[in-house]
């Protein structure tokens, strides 16, 4: 399993990035991450906040993406917390 961040994270406590992992069955799964203050963000702005395939943590880091993959795929939960790509 191979996990790939697909933007540049500008600020770890304020921003989003798309995530694409890379399955050893060839099969590729997408979300985008969001920070807890981005998504406030979209919220004060426009009074709602809405994504598919939306993981949300504290802070962004190459690091805390990779943990936060291994942890769903240790729990079952990683084609249930991401999309088809």
């Amino acid at each position: 399993m191979k996990v790939q961040v697909l933007n540049v994270i500008d600020n770890e406590e304020n921003d989003n990035v798309d995530v694409h992992v890379h399955m050893p069955d060839g099969n590729v799964l997408t979300a985008t991450f969001f920070t807890k203050a981005n998504v406030q963000d979209f919220i004060r702005r426009d009074g709602f906040f809405y994504c598919v395939d939306a993981i949300i943590v504290d802070r962004l880091s190459p690091e805390i993406i990779e943990e936060v993959v291994q942890q769903l795929n240790s729990s079952g939960e990683l084609e249930t917390a991401m999309g088809k790509g």
